[in-house]
């Protein structure tokens, strides 16, 4: 159970563009109130002058917490929990990938925000040595700076393989998925994660023209290198340790590595002082001119607007405009428009986003729920559902309470909200697989398996529902896994949906289409989810049923 105070807890230390955002979002998402805990992080001053690596203004219920997770976390917030098991995990990246990606971001979120840019050249010379090093060894293992200036390189790296030798998983970022599927049984949350905080998230957003790890030029990359031995020797130990943390067998340290005196250590505080200045103090001199433009924007937007309320482009400007300002626009309901008269999903979760922003939540669930149902594949209707339901209040608030109700086994409560949250968003495999639990849980398991069935063919790991699809189809005197359809080979992510399995919807929808809106029992879906592969099978197979029967009755009409 979530709040069971015996449970392990997760501590996950998030690196800078390891797909951090990605594992806290969804945990946060997912999991009920107050199992994710993400200290905040400490003022400037308390980081600089008194060494605090995170703020504790208040504390939640400790008992009921399950994962402790950002970037300001360290050590010490286990003594927080006595007696409990500490599983730790940190995902890493390589050191060019990772300066290239921050570098990206940096500047991608500074242009949404109506901030300064800076060049690639800049961020070299203003890059701090091993990055990731310093950022473990600082904020989770809470040395002090005064320690860290005079401890050798060799000392930090015998420090840094001990600590990860402790970790329960340590893996590259793109191994994301995998750590997120090792606590979705655990923590009761879907296996896979809609990706936040992306480059392609952003370039949407933003006019801006991303720097490539493959066409950095080889002194770039070697200027990369040159200050991050640490960093290159602990992707190179660690990225593949996964679970099996102990046995790894760390790069023995090269003597070349120790940090000697450098034109970049003395020049590198000024570069900083510059960059800063650009990011952040040039913006603010002009801050004047910077809101007379943004009001003047604002009315040529909404112009724009009016002339041709059905152009992608514009509400993309529009979106960049709240996310730069912080401002809601006025948006009449002439602009809005109709939600039937859209077939493009990301224009469909554009205008869903900018409505949002503008305090027009109504208009807005409506464009994110048929930006849902938009996708031309498993694949694509997977990852709107997910990010379409993450910004609607409305299913948040609805499976809160199916989780809460679950957690005390309240079975019909969280039966009947869990299906209110599915009447929203059909597609979403994840909660269609707890929706399935709480049937099993009350006897229901012709209903139950309709519904692991409909989750496998809408991408839930086979993982994830083989061991109760089994159980529920046993109790029915039924193998599972003995049928065509059993879903154990088949994956989501790249299939059509007539060379898919089919869902409940499917059955319910060809049916309807099929025999001119006659009905159809649990038990006859049941039987189509068992036997056809797939949703062509299925079609023809309700097609050749419908035709032997009118052959039938012709052949019974007497003469």
């Amino acid at each position: 159970m979530q709040g069971d105070p015996s449970s392990p807890v997760y501590f996950i230390l998030h690196i800078p563009k390891t797909a951090g955002e990605t594992i806290e979002f969804h945990l946060e998402e997912h999991c009920g109130p107050g199992i994710v805990w993400r200290p905040a992080a400490p003022p400037r001053w308390a980081e600089t002058v008194l060494g605090r690596r995170y703020e504790l203004r208040s504390l939640p219920e400790l008992s009921r917490v399950r994962v402790v997770v950002g970037q300001h976390i360290g050590q010490s917030l286990e003594r927080y929990f006595p007696g409990r098991e500490i599983r730790r995990a940190v995902l890493l990246r390589d050191p060019v990938g990772l300066q290239v990606s921050f570098y990206n971001y940096m500047n991608m979120r500074c242009s949404a925000e109506g901030r300064g840019t800076y060049s690639f050249g800049l961020h070299l010379r203003a890059l701090q040595r091993n990055l990731v090093a310093y950022l473990l060894l600082w904020q989770w293992c809470e040395i002090p700076w005064s320690r860290l200036a005079v401890m050798a390189e060799k000392r930090k790296y015998e420090v840094l393989n001990e600590t990860l030798s402790a970790f329960w998983f340590v893996g590259p970022y793109t191994e994301c998925d995998r750590l997120i599927a090792a606590l979705a049984p655990d923590l009761g949350v879907p296996p896979v994660a809609w990706r936040r905080n992306t480059a392609e998230e952003w370039r949407k957003l933003v006019d801006w023209q991303p720097v490539k790890a493959a066409e950095l030029s080889p002194a770039a990359q070697r200027a990369i290198l040159v200050n991050s031995p640490l960093d290159q020797a602990l992707w190179e130990s660690w990225s593949s340790a996964g679970f099996d943390t102990a046995a790894v067998r760390p790069l023995r340290f090269d003597p070349s590595w120790e940090c000697s005196f450098s034109l970049h250590s003395v020049t590198r505080p000024a570069f900083v002082f510059i960059r800063d200045f650009l990011q952040d103090w040039l913006p603010r001199l002009t801050k004047a001119a910077y809101r007379a433009n943004t009001r003047k924007r604002a009315r040529a937007m909404l112009a724009a607007l009016n002339d041709d309320p059905e152009n992608p482009g514009l509400w993309r400007t529009v979106l960049l405009y709240c996310l730069r300002t912080g401002r809601r626009l006025c948006i009449p309901d002439r602009l809005v428009g109709s939600v039937g008269d859209l077939m493009d999903p990301d224009f469909c979760i554009t205008k869903a986003e900018v409505l949002l922003r503008c305090g027009r939540r109504g208009p807005a669930k409506r464009f994110l729920r048929r930006a849902a149902v938009l996708g031309k594949s498993r694949r694509q209707v997977k990852e709107l559902t997910l990010r379409a339901a993450s910004q609607d209040s409305e299913f948040q608030v609805l499976i809160v309470k199916a989780d809460r109700a679950r957690d005390l086994k309240g079975w019909r409560v969280a039966e009947r909200h869990y299906r209110a949250a599915l009447a929203l968003y059909p597609g979403h495999f994840g909660y269609m697989v707890q929706y399935a639990h709480c049937l099993k849980e009350q006897g229901k398991f012709v209903a139950a398996e309709i519904y692991y069935r409909s989750a496998r063919a809408l991408g839930a790991p086979w993982s994830d529902v083989y061991e109760h699809l089994t159980f529920v189809a046993a109790r029915q005197g039924y193998l599972a896994v003995s049928d065509p359809a059993s879903g154990a080979n088949w994956t989501a992510d790249s299939a059509l949906f007539l060379d898919g399995p089919p869902t409940k919807a499917d059955v319910d929808l060809g049916y309807l289409a099929l025999t001119e809106g006659k009905s159809i029992d649990e038990k006859q879906v049941l039987q189509l989810l068992r036997t056809q592969r797939t949703v062509r099978d299925m079609l023809f197979h309700l097609r050749e049923k419908r035709c032997g029967e009118e052959v039938t009755a012709v052949a019974a009409q007497p003469c």
